[in-house]
């Protein structure tokens, strides 16, 4: 066997290597939940809340408020997470 043919013969393995690790990276991107990242007036609307409300969560630390520069944003499985344990029957107020 010569060097061209080893050499073509790794190189066609290598491929095959990097297109099935590429290929499995992406099956796993795609399994993955992708967190979607709300302005004010979305996390309003998708918690049914006015912006006070909202800001006194925030203040009170039961949201927790992430900064894109220097646009406030809320995950939206954060909000999520944070209402499965939120008192729905008038917990004194917030």
């Amino acid at each position: 066997m010569n060097y061209q043919n080893i050499y073509n013969q790794l190189f066609n393995e290598l491929k095959q290597f990097v297109r099935t690790e590429v290929y499995n990276l992406l099956e796993g991107l795609k399994r993955e939940e992708v967190d979607e990242w709300l302005t004010i007036k979305e996390a309003c609307a998708y918690l049914k809340i006015t912006k006070p409300t909202l800001w006194a969560l925030s203040n009170k630390g039961i949201l927790e408020k992430h900064y894109l520069g220097d646009l406030p944003r809320y995950k939206r499985s954060e909000l999520d997470k944070a209402f499965v344990s939120f008192p729905k029957n008038g917990g004194g107020g917030i």
